[in-house]
């Protein structure tokens, strides 16, 4: 299997990897003396982007705006089905990916059984 996805290199591309899929941190940490424990913190969480945690079916806090235009177009975007490279939903699905050049089967020009190379 041959994956055409651009390939990710350095600490940019570990972020933008991390932040994709999702990084969940569990941690407990203990203070004791003496075999008594006198504080003990234990914490749950996880980074990720809007998307991947929209996703994941994360809760976000009650005081996100969701009506900002940023926001919006982050919602709006889609993967495109050869290079999995994100970009406007209506963009990929009239004009086709601006990455790779897939184009949908909807905008694709019929073949007639003629070769039209050279023409």
């Amino acid at each position: 299997m041959v994956n055409l996805s651009p390939r990710r290199s350095g600490l940019k591309g570990l972020l933008e990897a991390a932040l994709d899929k999702g990084v969940a941190v569990d941690c407990s940490v203990q203070v004791g003396l003496c075999c008594d424990e006198l504080l003990g913190v234990r914490s749950n969480m996880m980074l990720s982007s809007f998307r991947g945690a929209e996703k994941t079916g994360s809760v976000f806090p009650s005081r996100t705006n969701v009506s900002t235009p940023t926001w919006q177009a982050s919602l709006s975007k889609v993967s495109c089905p050869v290079c999995r490279m994100e970009s406007r939903k209506d963009e990929l699905k009239g004009e086709g990916c601006p990455w790779c050049g897939w184009v949908p089967p909807e905008k694709r020009e019929r073949n007639d059984g003629y070769n039209n190379i050279g023409s």
